[in-house]
């Protein structure tokens, strides 16, 4: 008897202590079926997994079991090494899993290839992801709106043909994009200078296309909003 009750004492305590950091759950009843054999009843969630864990020395603690919770009390049977049971301390915790996609989309656009450079969370609770399609130096700027869940929204390609070109020129960069009230404004380059592109929030259509030419290779790597207006960087 006098074991029995060492046992609940100290699996009492190490429950309370471990209960109070958010870690574990809490365990009512404690009680020896048999030699290496222990029964723990702990509080739970109907359908909520959690390890059952064991230590000789309250320091190292490995999962012996993991269970589902049966309802507001979970009763489940852990084996314990004979010899061992008086000196077992034991903990129930949620498991330590890693986290689960919501869910994965894949677009493309009109060329073989095509790869993200930046993302924006946007105000409306979707996202918006600018890169390119094609393989350099044949390559167009590609915008992609999302909505919260993934769906698509819209899909725009930008060229030199954005500005009013008959061509699409080459070295079409998207590097980022930047929201403000009224649109979204992509920063890159077209047709190798340098390119701020503002688009329609809800159709992607470019309703205003800078260039800025410095000679040779220009791109605008980011842009940021002031009160007079837009500053880019590239």
């Amino acid at each position: 008897m006098s074991r029995i009750f060492l046992q609940e004492l100290l699996v009492f305590t190490v429950c309370l202590a471990l209960s109070s950091a958010g870690r574990t759950t809490e365990i009512t009843e404690f009680r020896v079926v048999s030699p290496g054999e222990v029964e723990i009843t702990f509080t739970s969630d109907a359908g909520v997994l959690y390890d059952v864990l064991g230590s000789e020395d309250l320091r190292n603690f490995s999962v012996l079991t993991r269970v589902s919770g049966s309802g507001d009390q979970t009763r489940v049977a852990v084996q314990v090494p004979v010899g061992q049971t008086e000196r077992r301390f034991f903990r129930i915790r949620n498991p330590q899993l890693p986290p689960t996609p919501e869910w994965f989309r894949s677009y493309g656009g009109s060329g073989e290839e095509s790869h993200g450079h930046y993302i924006l969370a946007c105000e409306d609770g979707g996202v918006l992801q600018v890169g390119e399609t094609g393989f350099l130096p044949n390559t167009r700027i590609l915008a992609i709106k999302l909505d919260q869940e993934g769906r698509l929204e819209w899909r725009q390609e930008y060229s030199n043909r954005s500005t009013g070109a008959s061509g699409h020129g080459t070295y079409n960069l998207g590097n980022s994009v930047l929201e403000v009230d009224e649109a979204y404004w992509i920063a890159g380059a077209i047709n190798r200078n340098s390119a701020a592109i503002k688009v329609n929030k809800g159709t992607g259509e470019a309703e205003l296309v800078k260039t800025h030419s410095n000679g040779g290779y220009d791109a605008y790597e980011h842009m940021v909003e002031t009160d007079g207006g837009l500053i880019a960087v590239g």
